[in-house]
């Protein structure tokens, strides 16, 4: 069946409006694709059941009122920003990146590959590294700003990347931010005798990366973090590992979504709980939704990091304070913050799930 909304009444509430046309997600029962009194949409999910539009508030309101629709504004989303902490090199405050040279002299990098503590506190080095690199490989989706494709310590084979309209077509191998490489290094850095070994070092990790930022915006929709993590699933990704978020109350498209993803796509879900630990500790979604694994972070002595968020809906902690990985550049950096906690917790999911 269609779900019919009124457009003479809807048009009569347009043109004595005095109110301007907000973005809003409009979710439809499956089976229930909506006659909307849109001039055109802004995109949707087909698989999540939800298009995007621009309407009036209370076009919404009225829309809201019938059984097979629910109408709510999408909101934004951003990039979750590391912590200054005393001990990260000045780079990391603009995630700014000097030459390779010149940061593996700052940093102390020795030739022979290091293994930051996070590796032997989240026990990685126990699980078998050659159960993950076979029919039952589990592969790894990262949402960020991109990949240092051509970082010499990290993987490149088994890499596979989105381009299109949810980054403004940006190329997902470059990150001129440098968090998604630093995040993607805390999960597969190379066991090649050079600079830091990751959670699951393999030259053939499948990973997928979702270049979501990085492209000039500060922030991103809501609807797209759920495409997003839509086409972590269309790739086949088995993990998807998230450093973003927003405050504010739950919402309806995304509480579907996030219940598909994990029980009908059987996807795991992995974000940063926040850093907001130090004044509000508020819910931060979404990893403050119930089937998505929200990360807080500890520090090396495994003691709570005061600056991670730290409420009801945290799953799991892991090491996330001058956590040394790859960067921008072909270079290495220590950064802080639960955006570092997060993948040590994919890449475990994944060593695992392999088994």
């Amino acid at each position: 069946s269609i779900a019919h909304v009124n457009n003479a009444e809807l048009g009569r509430t347009l043109a004595n409006s005095d109110q301007e046309p907000k973005r809003f997600i409009i979710t439809y029962k499956e089976g229930h694709a909506p006659l909307l009194p849109l001039s055109d949409t802004l995109g949707g999910s087909s698989e999540n059941h939800f298009v995007i539009g621009e309407i009036l508030p209370e076009t919404a309101a009225r829309m809201n009122e019938t059984d097979e629709l629910y109408v709510e504004e999408d909101v934004q989303y951003r990039l979750i920003q590391p912590i200054n902490l005393d001990g990260d090199p000045e780079e990391k405050l603009s995630i700014f990146s000097n030459s390779s040279s010149e940061q593996n002299s700052r940093l102390n990098l020795r030739s022979t590959e290091g293994n930051p503590y996070g590796i032997a506190m989240v026990r990685a080095p126990q699980v078998s590294r050659a159960w993950m690199y076979g029919p039952r490989t589990k592969k790894i989706c990262i949402i960020d700003t991109g990949y240092n494709y051509d970082h010499g310590d990290l993987p490149a084979a088994g890499v596979s990347g989105y381009t299109g309209y949810l980054n403004n077509h940006i190329d997902w191998k470059q990150d001129g931010h440098g968090h998604g490489t630093h995040v993607a290094g805390i999960i597969g850095a190379l066991n090649n005798d050079r600079g830091v070994v990751g959670v699951a070092p393999h030259v053939n990790l499948p990973l997928h990366i979702v270049r979501l930022f990085g492209g000039g915006a500060s922030y991103v929709w809501a609807s797209d973090v759920i495409s997003a993590v839509q086409e972590c699933v269309n790739a086949g990704s088995n993990v998807v590992n998230m450093s973003l978020g927003r405050n504010g109350e739950p919402m309806q498209s995304e509480i579907n979504a996030y219940r598909k993803f994990l029980y009908d796509d059987n996807v795991l879900v992995v974000s940063a709980s926040g850093n907001s630990g130090a004044s509000s500790n508020a819910k931060f979604y979404p990893a403050a939704y119930e089937n998505v694994i929200s990360v807080a972070s500890v520090a090396e002595n495994s003691l709570r990091d005061s600056f991670s968020t730290h409420n009801a809906q945290v799953n799991l902690a892991a090491p996330g304070s001058h956590i040394l990985s790859t960067f921008k550049n072909g270079g290495y950096t220590r950064l802080s913050g639960t955006s570092m906690s997060a993948p040590h917790v994919s890449g475990v999911a994944a060593l695992v799930w392999s088994h």
